[in-house]
């Protein structure tokens, strides 16, 4: 029997680590696309809910500029009617009037109201997740926005809320004596400055949402393969 030599030993050990390079730096590199295609896959399922909550973001914002702004010439509104309550030119009544019509022109493709646990109009009381949403307004000030997906009418849904804080101009209204008519015959409220009066409350069903969601997934998926697969040798 032949005893091994010393350069058939060292041959050996060599070739030994060099597998065990190989396999260290074949793991390095499947943990590292595996980490890459997590990020991937986790970056895709967000977008298409990322881009519909700017969207319902923006139409929120829109409500609130539209009021604000109706609110800085409600004073000249006034003076050149002679002091004649115009309900159309009611901040808030301006910003769902708009929210409406731009309701209307997206053909459904989302909801839009102003919600509130005190309305006026019976159709805007605030349903059970509205009003936890407006709970939360309260006792967190610094919050300014929340969402969540929810069942909504037999349905899944990306719901979106930002609220109403009573502003100075509100308290013509919904300010003091409780009780005492406003010039639209509503009772007051006895609300004051900086209280939560409801929320714009908007959503979006996430049928679209979720189809969007899987094409991407298979794009990553499929970007993944072919980064992990050898390439096809010529014949």
């Amino acid at each position: 029997m032949k005893k091994l030599g010393f350069k058939n030993f060292t041959g050996f050990r060599s070739s030994s680590l060099a597998v065990k390079f190989l396999a260290a730096f074949c793991g390095v590199l499947v943990i590292s696309i595996g980490v890459g295609m997590t990020y991937l896959v986790l970056d895709q399922s967000r977008q298409p809910y990322e881009q519909e909550l700017n969207r319902l973001r923006a139409v929120a914002v829109q409500m609130d500029t539209v009021r604000d702004y109706v609110q800085s010439i409600q004073g000249q509104l006034s003076r050149d009617r002679e002091s004649v309550a115009i309900r159309g030119t009611v901040p808030m009544v301006a910003a769902l009037g708009t929210a409406d019509l731009y309701a209307a022109k997206m053909q459904g493709l989302f909801g839009v109201r102003i919600a509130s646990d005190r309305p006026r109009n019976p159709k805007n009381k605030a349903d059970s997740w509205e009003m936890a949403q407006m709970e939360v307004f309260r006792s967190n000030p610094s919050v300014a926005e929340v969402s969540a997906v929810e069942e909504l009418d037999g349905q899944r849904v990306l719901r979106y809320a930002m609220p109403v804080r009573v502003t100075a101009e509100c308290m013509t209204c919904h300010g003091f004596p409780v009780g005492e008519k406003d010039v639209f015959g509503y009772a007051k409220e006895g609300y004051q400055v900086g209280d939560i009066r409801g929320l714009y409350s908007l959503y979006v069903p996430t049928t679209a949402l979720e189809t969007r969601t899987r094409q991407n997934l298979i794009r990553v998926y499929g970007l993944g393969l072919v980064m992990i697969l050898p390439p096809i040798p010529r014949c």
